[in-house]
């Protein structure tokens, strides 16, 4: 099925964030590193992956959601998002690394370097 056929069962009001959310997705803004990086899964490395690379950029919590179906191959992810980043800030804290992942309100997460 194309984008348009997916779209006609999108209510309109929802359009544009489904369709930023199949950018995101599709154009590899989650890469997938062969080895999770020492201390994360491999969905965490993703995750922590993609908001480095954009960081100070607010990363949408669909295309988080989308990141952690397309490496666990299941497009239910269990874990909500929020207790996802939560393990990821724990992990990060543990380390000592300085990174802190802010939350952006109903729209997503930020790293932000100290």
């Amino acid at each position: 099925m194309n984008v348009r056929e997916q779209l006609k069962d999108v209510p309109e009001s929802e359009r544009v964030e489904y369709l930023l959310h199949f950018i995101d997705y599709y154009m590899g803004f989650a890469v997938i590193p062969e080895t999770a990086t020492p201390g994360f899964t491999l969905a965490e490395t993703v995750v922590l992956n993609m908001l480095t690379k954009h960081s100070g950029d607010m990363v949408r919590h669909s295309t988080i959601v989308a990141a952690i179906a397309r490496v666990t191959g299941r497009e239910d992810v269990d874990t909500p998002t929020k207790v996802f980043i939560s393990k990821i800030r724990r992990k990060l804290r543990e380390q000592g690394n300085p990174l802190k992942i802010r939350n952006i309100r109903n729209y997503g997460y930020m790293a932000v370097a100290i």
